[in-house]
């Protein structure tokens, strides 16, 4: 029969593993911008990270940008390719 506990599993398990690699980002991105992010202002897609914050934290993540690709790179399974 048919056991939808551990079908459910499966997906629990990749919602919290998408939970861990948001808060890795943001302490990342917080320390090499001094931002006050969110996870909720975290979106990852296709490869990118998106950020939703003012201009100023978008041009302080520019300049920052290839230092803080580097360490998420390093630190989760996802790999990133770009900020925006």
């Amino acid at each position: 029969m048919f056991n939808i506990e551990q079908y459910l599993k499966r997906f629990s398990k990749g919602i919290e593993s998408i939970k861990v690699n948001k808060e890795n980002i943001v302490l990342i991105i917080n320390k090499y911008t001094n931002l006050n992010i969110n996870s909720s202002d975290i979106e990852i897609k296709d490869y990118k990270i998106i950020v939703n914050t003012s201009a100023v934290g978008k041009s302080q993540l520019f300049l920052n940008k290839n230092k803080i690709l580097q360490e998420i790179n390093s630190s989760i399974k996802t790999k990133v390719v770009d900020i925006k």
